[in-house]
């Protein structure tokens, strides 16, 4: 069942926190919620947001066994040629105020490319991130990998994206991809902090500057090749055996086709 709780502090901070009862599991009625969420508090009191998980994950990732569907540019379930993930990162780059992914846990797959939509990423040390396309026979939609590229810089992004491992939080934060890493018991209160002190700024500076961020990332032109290439991962035999050896608990056996 999904669940996203939200809740206001001193009527200036939102915290939306993902509460999924498998390890906050991302699927497109999640996404959907998070994107309602974020565009119903436009144009309130709110200057900043955190976003954050429940129990051990950040997000552990998108819904496996959905992938097929849910990560097509052609699905009923997307829009404007983009899918509920694309359309959702969307919506947290281009809100008129700061977001701060606050996490704890696992942060993997759309969970890690949720995360890095974030104006600011704030870990515990315990904290464990990775890409894992490779483990199941996906081509990651090439809009995530610029993002994170653009983040972290081609070659630590190969290494995310082609090995599949689960990196440390002190990894990431070496490699620009957290802001901080922060004791358990001190994330939240460390987080709030940073929240209001963003409140604290303009307004007008803070929207202003984010749209140019949104606009000078050009996160979604792409060739109709590079789409393709995603397209193509959805129906080949690779995908079907790396989301059955999943369910399974094996090792998949690739063949390539």
């Amino acid at each position: 069942m999904n669940a996203l709780s939200s809740s206001t502090i001193e009527s200036s901070i939102a915290v939306i926190r993902i509460e999924h009862a498998k390890k906050n599991i991302l699927n497109p009625d999640l996404l959907k919620e998070i994107i309602s969420l974020l565009n119903e508090y436009i144009g309130k009191k709110i200057r900043c947001a955190i976003l954050t998980g429940s129990g051990d994950s950040f997000s552990a990732g998108y819904e496996i066994n959905r992938l097929e569907g849910d990560f097509s540019v052609k699905s009923e379930l997307s829009e404007k040629n983009k899918t509920f993930l694309q359309q959702s990162c969307e919506a947290v780059e281009l809100l008129p105020y700061p977001v701060i992914a606050m996490i704890d846990g696992f942060c993997i797959g759309a969970g890690f490319e949720l995360a890095s939509c974030c104006d600011f990423r704030i870990a515990s040390p315990e904290s464990r991130f990775g890409i894992t396309p490779a483990k199941i026979g996906l081509v990651y939609p090439s809009s995530g990998m610029k993002r994170i590229i653009r983040i972290v810089g081609e070659t630590f992004a190969r290494e995310l994206f082609l090995t599949g491992r689960l990196f440390s939080a002190e990894r990431m934060h070496q490699r620009g991809f957290l802001n901080d890493v922060v004791e358990k018991e001190k994330l939240y209160d460390f987080t709030l902090q940073l929240a209001g002190e963003l409140c604290d700024n303009s307004p007008v500076s803070i929207r202003g500057m984010k749209k140019a961020f949104a606009t000078l990332a050009n996160i979604y032109e792409f060739s109709a090749e590079l789409t393709a290439l995603t397209e193509e991962s959805l129906v080949q035999g690779d995908l079907s055996e790396g989301v059955t050896a999943f369910y399974e608990k094996r090792k998949p056996v690739f063949t390539g086709e």
